[in-house]
């Protein structure tokens, strides 16, 4: 049976104390991002192109870069 001391004890919790925040903070960025999506708002610092939210975003830029690229596909 293996017993840990104190340092080991000291490692786990922090790793497991890492984790937490980690985990907690990717969850606030993708609600976040959510709620930037649902409110109109760009997520994507205007570059549409590789935007996940590009062909329902209904931004005035996301909506005319549309238009241009169907534009352009037609032409």
């Amino acid at each position: 049976m293996k017993t840990e001391n104190r340092r080991e004890i000291f490692k786990s919790a922090g790793r497991m104390l890492a984790m937490g925040v980690f985990a907690s903070a990717s969850v606030c960025a993708g609600l976040k991002q959510r709620r930037l999506l649902r409110d109109g708002k760009c997520i994507n610092q205007g570059l549409c192109n590789k935007c996940r939210g590009f062909e329902t975003c209904g931004i005035p830029r996301a909506r005319s870069v549309r238009s241009a690229l169907k534009g352009k596909d037609s032409g």
